[in-house]
């Protein structure tokens, strides 16, 4: 699987072509490119209009509710998540299930 993985920080590293549909490709709103270039976003309401509209892979077609964000953007720390629960998909904010409330009392 590490063979199938490229880096979002690396410019020279390149993506993979689509192994699947690759007509799903065709639904992604620009060519951004990877890496995404700094100021490509104006702000993570902007990325969040981009990441409703995208159709990559088969989250984007089950999902309620992309899944972005939430508290301070100018905050000294960002905790990344590997993908939404069903709790955030319900509320369309990270961190807010079982898992994310003990991050909570981890991090408090």
């Amino acid at each position: 699987m590490a063979e199938d993985q490229f880096s979002l920080f690396d410019p020279g590293s390149i993506a993979p072509e689509p192994t699947s549909d690759p007509g799903t490709y065709d639904k992604i709103p620009d060519t951004a490119t990877i890496p995404i270039p700094p100021g490509t976003y104006a702000d993570l309401g902007a990325l969040g209009e981009h990441c409703s509209r995208c159709y990559r892979c088969d989250l984007g077609h089950t999902r309620t509710h992309v899944v972005v964000s939430r508290g301070n953007p100018a905050a000294n720390i960002m905790i990344v998540g590997e993908g939404p629960g069903q709790q955030e998909d319900e509320q369309g904010l990270p961190f807010v299930g079982k898992s994310g409330q003990l991050l909570e009392k981890i991090l408090g």
